[in-house]
């Protein structure tokens, strides 16, 4: 059985998760024009979080700031380390047509959702050998023992320790610190529009839990049963199943640094494939997309037509504080 070190906690992808997540926005000078199609909050939105090239600016300059301090750590600490370009792809590039992007289907077909692959290190190459272990995080320094290849790992992924559930979780590490750094700090918004944001995001609950939503996802769940995959409610209960797999080829060795099974995950990918791809037949041929936006977005129009002054405000005033 071949076996790796793989770190428990990946934040990092939680901080990069706002560069393309927000489509571009028209602003008019003295206030918001809401979308005659598409989301009626998200330009709102966009004007208070900034263009899709500003969010692009600060997420490449926070990787850059995370791996500065991870770098900084682990040399502090007597290790040599090899930094990782994090950098989120550009948007220039996630359009490029040569560029496989996650949820279509040229990407499922040779990656599934990129769950097992994550865990893997690459879902396009061969499953590691003993000699590569690591290469996840950049290859071990030359020379380590396996005694100082676990000193490595302790250092960058912090210990493994279990709450009272069972579960477990790294605490310290180099890379804990680099979070704590670049991300933890962040600026959140002013906290007199905390109940407006609580609001808007409890818009998307509310049309989510709607009965013209759940019918959609009734439809997919249906459609996914004829395939052999009961049981599933949803897109997402799918992906977290797989999940639920990878996590159980994941376990903690006798010290408590977490060990993947590469054998099993092998397995597991497979699985997640075939998963992900009758996943998307079943959305396309209920319409799942279409359908859900069109509740979702009737649900956010009647919310902008109520607070559309108070968005204006958070809008601009988050756009200004900014910069």
């Amino acid at each position: 059985m071949i076996t790796r070190p793989v770190p428990l906690r990946s934040r990092l992808l939680v901080g990069l998760v706002l560069a393309g997540a927000l489509p571009l926005a028209a602003c008019q000078e003295a206030g918001v024009a809401s979308g005659a199609d598409g989301s009626p909050l998200e330009e709102y939105r966009a004007l208070a979080l900034g263009t899709r090239q500003e969010q692009e600016e600060l997420s490449a300059a926070q990787a850059t700031a995370y791996e500065d301090v991870v770098a900084r750590c682990m040399t502090d600490a007597g290790f040599d380390y090899s930094r990782q370009d994090r950098s989120p792809v550009p948007e220039t590039e996630a359009e490029d047509e040569t560029v496989e992007r996650p949820g279509t289907r040229e990407y499922r077909a040779r990656h599934g959702y990129g769950i097992t692959g994550a865990v893997l290190g690459s879902p396009t190459e061969e499953p590691p050998s003993d000699d590569t272990a690591g290469e996840d995080v950049g290859e071990y320094p030359s020379g380590l023992s396996e005694e100082g290849r676990r000193a490595y790992d302790l250092q960058l992924y912090g210990e493994s320790v279990a709450d009272d559930s069972g579960t477990f979780q790294n605490v310290g590490g180099c890379h804990n610190e680099a979070w704590d750094s670049v991300y933890g700090a962040a600026v959140r918004p002013g906290e007199e529009w905390d109940q407006l944001l609580a609001d808007m995001e409890a818009v998307h609950d509310q049309a989510m839990t709607s009965q013209d939503a759940v019918a959609v996802a009734d439809d997919w769940s249906r459609c996914m049963a004829e395939y052999d995959f009961a049981g599933l409610a949803d897109p997402t209960t799918a992906e977290q199943a797989v999940r639920a797999l990878v996590e159980d080829a994941v376990v903690p060795d006798e010290t408590g640094l977490m060990i993947a099974d590469t054998v099993r995950l092998g397995e597991v990918e497979q699985i997640e494939v075939r998963l992900a791809l009758l996943d998307l037949d079943c959305q396309e041929k209920v319409e799942f997309v279409e359908r859900r936006e069109a509740v979702l977005w009737s649900y956010e129009r009647d919310f902008v037509d109520d607070r559309q002054k108070e968005l204006e405000a958070w809008a601009l005033a988050e756009a200004e504080r900014r910069g």
